[in-house]
């Protein structure tokens, strides 16, 4: 750990008084009793980095890191990875996914689809949702309280319909 000497005291918070690095490549910015207030996380492979708050309810820096692997991976897949004619995914169209997904207010499961599109996982009990996105659209799916809905969404829609989704039980 390293003090930062130039820290500034505002009450019962110190502005940035410690940092700490680790050798995943993790910053965390720690208040003067050295608890966390924000992660910084750098991706691997990748140029982009994610800023997180360390006790965000429902949200998952390290699934997020997890799932920013996965899309970076989901390049390197090549036509008929499936077995069923399934194509690559263009860098383009990952890289909007990966903007998506680090606005998720809650981590799905990621998976590439033989329809060449990436699907979004989520349940929570016996309720489920699934958002297949697609270039231009996302296709939702899901089971809630034993009531099934179906419908397209816009792609600007997609965290709204997934806070939707958590605040309906």
């Amino acid at each position: 750990m390293m003090l930062n000497p130039n820290s500034t005291s505002l009450g019962f918070f110190t502005a940035v008084s410690l940092i700490s690095f680790n050798e995943t490549s993790t910053t965390e910015i720690i208040d003067k009793w050295e608890r966390p207030l924000i992660t910084i996380h750098k991706v691997e492979g990748s140029d982009s980095s994610v800023i997180a708050p360390a006790d965000s309810k429902g949200y998952s820096i390290n699934k997020l890191v997890e799932n920013l692997k996965k899309l970076e991976n989901f390049k390197n897949l090549p036509d008929n990875w499936n077995g069923y004619g399934g194509l690559g995914f263009e860098e383009n169209f990952l890289d909007s996914i990966k903007e998506i997904i680090k606005d998720t207010s809650y981590q799905p499961e990621i998976f590439p689809t033989g329809r060449n599109s990436i699907q979004f996982e989520f349940s929570k009990g016996e309720n489920f949702l699934e958002v297949e996105i697609f270039h231009d659209h996302a296709e939702y799916y899901g089971e809630i309280e034993g009531y099934e809905i179906e419908k397209n969404i816009p792609i600007n829609s997609i965290n709204s319909e997934i806070n939707a989704f958590f605040r309906s039980f």
